[in-house]
């Protein structure tokens, strides 16, 4: 059957989709518009199904939080296979186009055109009910950690100069309070996490320095999928990829792939620093790349990295025996 490429620009209340043609030309691409709702939806399968019969349609569409994960659950539930992608990503496609100017429309196209090009076996994290619910956790609590981080910059601030003692004293309470409510919240993630996916408890107990922080925001990414691509995949998709950049006889040292989870590279980055003075194993991993001159921040990041192989390799075959 073959595959019509489509691309869907999300927004709050509709979705702008541009189906593409053959050609990939611009002007000879199909386009509409549907609202972002269950009826939106199944009218956009609709519209599929009775202008592209026997098309086998392949979606994609830009990551926006909230906006999109009711459409991928929607998605996903009707078996349409789609890709989500970083809105980074989509923009340096578009400068390659050469496309003037910026509306819905184009985006769609843009994002159709992207769709087009892509491997469909490298590793696309599917939707689900749980994965959901830890991406709420998740953002609530990074929430808080930067209304923390403004707090604290306010009280730097009050204190220069001026008579600003009842505002510090105010907001440094909101922070007290701000620390107890970020603690529940994690504490009941915890508790749901290990109930949820019980290798967790495998996991963190098994290596020294390797926590719940980690697991909260890492489990419910990779767990669903993890056996559908190899370890290399796996990692890519989470951004601890290397990229190189060499031109002629020119050759820069390779770096880490910008995209991916920011705040699952802090965590794992803190992670590796704990593991390095509590896990023997890894310490020595660590001690021999120093020894052979490398930087410590590339050591930390190799051993960052093991340790994701290591946790990845687990889930695989934790899944091969239970399920």
């Amino acid at each position: 059957m073959e595959n019509i490429f489509i691309g869907c620009d999300v927004s709050k209340s509709k979705i702008d989709y541009c189906i593409l043609s053959q050609d990939k030309d611009k002007n000879n691409s199909f386009y509409g518009q549907f609202k972002n709702s269950i009826d939106g939806y199944e009218k956009f399968l609709k519209t599929i199904a009775i202008n592209f019969p026997f098309k086998n349609p392949i979606v994609g569409f830009e990551a926006t939080g909230a906006y999109t994960a009711s459409f991928q659950k929607y998605l996903s539930d009707n078996a349409i296979l789609h890709k989500m992608f970083n809105a980074k990503k989509v923009s340096k496609y578009m400068k390659s186009l050469d496309i003037q100017g910026k509306t819905d429309k184009s985006d769609s196209y843009v994002i159709a055109h992207f769709v087009s090009i892509q491997d469909l076996k490298v590793f696309n994290s599917s939707y689900s009910d749980l994965k959901e619910k830890y991406t709420k956790y998740t953002t609530s609590l990074r929430l808080i950690m930067k209304m923390k981080v403004q707090i604290n910059n306010s009280i730097k601030s009050l204190s220069q100069g001026g008579d600003c003692l009842f505002l510090m004293d105010e907001l440094s309470k909101t922070k007290t309070d701000l620390k107890k409510r970020e603690k529940n919240i994690k504490d009941d993630a915890i508790e749901q996490l290990k109930v949820d996916y019980p290798i967790a408890n495998i996991i963190s107990e098994k290596y020294s320095g390797v926590g719940y922080s980690l697991l909260l925001i890492l489990l419910p990414k990779i767990y669903d999928d993890v056996e559908k691509f190899t370890i290399n995949q796996t990692i890519a998709f989470l951004g601890f990829n290397p990229v190189s950049f060499q031109s002629g006889q020119m050759k820069l040292n390779d770096k880490l792939n910008i995209f991916g989870d920011k705040e699952l590279k802090r965590v794992l980055y803190m992670t590796a620093l704990v593991s390095i003075k509590h896990n023997p194993i890894l310490k020595v991993k660590y001690e021999a790349h120093l020894s052979r001159n490398k930087p410590k921040k590339l050591a930390l990041t190799i051993i960052a990295r093991k340790i994701l192989v290591l946790i990845i390799k687990d889930i695989k075959k934790y899944k091969a025996e239970n399920e």
